[in-house]
């Protein structure tokens, strides 16, 4: 199931990628496919920089 992200990115599953997708309104732009390897490290960035960005936030809010 296709699903909009934003921004114009869509991601689906192939049954094996992740596939993202850049649609405007013409159509599909471009298409990246994802294999199960590169979605693991993908998903470590974002938990990596989501635990970065709380720990700024919570460094900010301690030092008012």
């Amino acid at each position: 199931m296709k699903t909009y992200l934003g921004g114009c990115v869509y991601i689906d599953v192939d049954g094996y990628d992740l596939v993202l997708t850049v649609e405007n309104d013409r159509g599909t732009i471009d298409t990246i496919y994802l294999e199960p390897d590169v979605q693991a490290r993908l998903v470590d960035y974002i938990v990596t920089a989501h635990d970065k960005r709380i720990n700024d936030e919570a460094t900010v809010e301690g030092g008012k």
